[in-house]
């Protein structure tokens, strides 16, 4: 039987499916299991194909209605403090996939003129995931995160910003071993690690921040992004944060934008994600 989005669903748990919530607006992503296929060879053409360190992984993009999935992507203290753990199961109205004890290991927040807050994630499980017998969407009860209640503010200064991305990347690290394992288990990693903080800024400015990068110094900057949805607000607070790379595109008959990257230095910098 042929089936459309109209029969998928994508729900999550913050305490190991003890309560579950919808995930909102999914707008596309992924899931499905990757043998991490490892090709043994020798002479005479003879190869045999086995299954490598197996790690179940849940990616999709959103437009949130509710913030509360976003707590879930940041760990508690860098550079040891621990992400939280989150459940989630998506698939048809027939079959499902349920991931336990999942960590974010990447998240990107995208805020454009025009345009809804868009988040991609991307969550990993070190566990073996479950089939289940698939699940309907409940709709939530809120609305996006619009444009026109998003500010972007640089050293508390508005340059007319146009869009603005944050990326934070865990750099999630699987950890196998040579311990005794359980048959069915045997390639899936004994736990998953924190490995370092990436965060990155990329802003579109209609007026030129001025920030010199051609002296002996880089310069830092504060970078904030707020956006609320008349209930909720999403605050991200990027404090000194380095612009590594700026440019100015030449257009036809479209706006001159100053496009301006910034990178976080986890040991000086500070990511803070707040939601009132």
């Amino acid at each position: 039987m042929a089936q459309t989005g109209a029969m998928q669903y994508a729900l999550w748990s913050p305490d190991s499916w003890v309560s579950v919530y919808s995930v909102g607006k999914v707008i596309s992503g992924t899931r499905g299991l990757d043998a991490a296929v490892r090709s043994r060879r020798s002479i005479a053409g003879q190869e045999s194909l086995v299954g490598g360190l197996m790690v179940p992984r849940l990616s999709f993009s959103y437009l949130p209605e509710q913030a509360a999935l976003l707590a879930k992507v940041k760990r508690s203290t860098y550079p040891v403090g621990p992400l939280p753990e989150t459940a989630f199961e998506a698939g048809t109205e027939a079959e499902g996939l349920r991931l336990m004890a999942a960590l974010c290991n990447r998240c990107r927040l995208d805020l454009a003129v025009d345009q809804a807050l868009r988040v991609d994630l991307d969550f990993w499980s070190p566990q073996p995931p479950v089939v289940t017998s698939g699940d309907t969407m409940t709709p939530l009860v809120g609305q996006t995160f619009e444009w026109y209640r998003g500010v972007v503010a640089t050293d508390g200064a508005s340059y007319a910003a146009r869009r603005v991305q944050v990326t934070l990347d865990n750099n999630l690290i699987a950890v196998a071993s040579l311990d005794t394992r359980s048959a069915g288990e045997r390639r899936y990693p004994d736990e998953l690690i924190e490995g370092y903080e990436e965060v990155t800024i990329v802003a579109d400015y209609l007026a030129d921040p001025s920030h010199d990068l051609s002296g002996d110094e880089l310069p830092t900057a504060d970078v904030q992004a707020q956006v609320g949805n008349g209930t909720e607000t999403i605050t991200v607070l990027a404090e000194d944060a380095v612009p590594v790379r700026w440019e100015q595109g030449f257009e036809i008959d479209d706006l001159v934008l100053w496009r301006v990257e910034y990178r976080l230095p986890a040991n000086s910098g500070k990511l803070s994600l707040s939601i009132v």
